[in-house]
């Protein structure tokens, strides 16, 4: 089986599982199982597990995955498993996504059935049931985009451009872009003797996270290696032994947090005071993507590497599209679920049942209150969810995101996440930096009317927010923990310089001695 391994890639951002078995015939045979040990930046942190099954009339195929990384200190264990159910013919049944993110595991549940010429599926969570139409276009599932592949690999195609569905995002139908470069060799060492093998090489390019992958398969057309360059270092998934892939998932991984910050050219005076910002950000290596105009946040392409980005912490931008009328932005999700009681006595305790006055007032009481509801501020899980997060009465800033975004959601008021990067002059051991961190974006009346605009809120601050905040993306987080919206930062990672282009005499170290307090998060950004 040749599994997607970009999808599991993207939790790195967000920093044993059980086997989860879904319905169906009762007896199952083992059609192909393959080990992977993780390795970020030369060091051993985690392991996959692919396993393919048939019992003559479906396909099952699994895929888990283990991770342990450090962020600062604290070392956080992770762990997903997707598995895919589909006919002999390549039409799909039925799937699940676990997801251990450091809290409670959390599992989706994906029912497949005809609707016409398009397929309906049933998704099932935590939050309750929805319904989603996918289009019968063309996708595969993936036990037949494997085939796929594989036939035409044995044809002795250059190029193999196919679509695939990935349940990891929520069902989306990435586009997969396959390029041959040339033969190799590689060092199998998973076998009785280890040897060198004969390898073709290929890069890959999904849709979705659009970082170009190098992967090399054996003459059988099995992946033995597949390796991602980032900012942080290397990505790289390799075959190996099963006894080899436990031990590396039982090991800590490279340090993520101190690793992923910009350090700022110069020191910002201010920062919570501070209501303007204009910023220059270019990536060391590769095209920069657009960033959003959203929230107080307004993007100008000034290159193909370079955007020029100001930021106003007291305006917001107006909804686009069906923004204002997405059912994504109030219902309840995985991660964003509000009707848990925990959750619930947060918003009781906060607004009187009178909830009549204006909704930008109710959403920042609901900012207030979870900073208080949130007294431990910790790296103890990668990404809880609102519920957890309530019951624990701690996390970091995506704990902070996600549980005020429930309780906006509860209230009314429509709510997303943002994710990007905040000015921290102090912060894990390091000065001057801008480090990785979440926040939500609440849709509220403008203020002297004239309709809705998108406005932030950042539940880790003692201020609604200031403008050394850099937004890179925002999302309704439907997916949970591994949603498309993660994927835009993957390639950011490392890769960033970020210059302040006020104007010199804004930047004076001789600014009020009253700047010179900490402006670090009071929680960690980490994402």
């Amino acid at each position: 089986m040749r599994p997607s391994f970009l999808s599991s890639w993207a939790i790195v951002l967000l920093m044993v599982a059980t086997m989860v078995r879904i319905a169906g015939a009762a007896d199952w045979t083992v059609a192909e199982e393959r080990w992977f040990e993780l390795t970020l930046a030369g060091q051993s942190c985690g392991s996959m597990h692919s396993l393919e099954e048939t019992d003559g009339q479906q396909i099952r195929t699994t895929r888990s995955m283990q991770m342990r990384l450090s962020r600062g200190e604290t070392s956080v264990a992770i762990s997903t498993q997707s598995v895919f159910i589909e006919s002999k013919r390549g039409e799909p049944i039925e799937g699940s996504i676990r997801q251990d993110m450091g809290g409670s595991p959390a599992e989706t549940t994906f029912r497949f059935a005809r609707d016409g010429e398009n397929w309906k599926v049933t998704i099932t969570d935590s939050a309750g049931k929805r319904e989603k139409v996918l289009p019968n276009d063309g996708w595969l599932t993936p036990a037949a985009a494997e085939n796929y592949v594989l036939e035409r690999m044995t044809a002795g195609a250059r190029e193999i451009n196919y679509r695939s569905i990935d349940l990891e995002t929520g069902l989306e139908l990435p586009s997969y872009s396959m390029k041959r470069k040339g033969t190799g060799h590689a060092n199998i060492d998973h076998e009785p003797t280890p040897r060198m093998i004969p390898v073709n090489i290929w890069t890959v390019i999904d849709s979705l996270q659009k970082i170009e992958i190098t992967e090399r398969f054996a003459q059988d057309g099995v992946l033995v290696e597949s390796v991602a360059s980032l900012g942080i270092g290397e990505l790289k998934t390799r075959l190996t032994s099963k006894e080899r892939a436990i031990e590396a998932s039982q090991k800590t991984g490279a340090e993520i947090l101190v690793k992923s910050f910009v350090p700022a050219k110069r020191r910002l005076f201010g920062v919570m005071e501070m209501s303007k910002l204009r910023l220059r950000v270019t990536t060391k290596e590769n095209e920069l993507a657009e960033f959003p105009s959203v929230g107080g946040q307004r993007v100008k392409r000034v290159g193909p590497n370079e955007l020029e980005v100001e930021i106003d912490a007291d305006r917001g931008s107006t909804p686009v599209g069906d923004e204002a009328t997405s059912t994504a932005f109030i219902s309840r999700s995985q991660l964003i679920d509000g009707s848990d009681p925990a959750v619930r006595a947060i918003l009781e305790k906060a607004l009187p049942k009178d909830r009549s006055y204006p909704p930008r007032e109710r959403a920042e009481v609901l900012r207030k209150a979870t900073d208080r509801a949130l007294p431990n501020k910790n790296l103890a899980s990668a990404f809880a969810s609102a519920a957890e997060a309530a019951k624990s009465r701690g996390g970091d800033c995506s704990e902070h995101a996600v549980l005020l975004a429930a309780l906006l959601r509860e209230a009314g008021i429509p709510a997303r996440v943002a994710a990007g990067l905040v000015y921290a002059d102090r912060f894990a051991g390091e000065k001057n930096v801008w480090a990785w961190h979440v926040w939500t974006q609440a849709l509220v009346p403008m203020e002297g009317g004239g309709g809705l605009e998108w406005v932030d809120y950042d539940a880790t601050l003692p201020t609604r927010f200031h403008a050394a905040h850099l937004c890179v993306a925002v999302g309704a987080l439907e997916a949970g923990a591994t949603d498309p919206m993660w994927t835009s930062t993957l390639s950011l990672i490392g890769n960033l310089s970020i210059l302040d282009l006020r104007d010199d005499d804004a930047r004076s170290p001789s600014a009020p001695a009253a700047a010179e307090t900490t402006n670090a998060p009071q929680e960690s950004p980490t994402r």
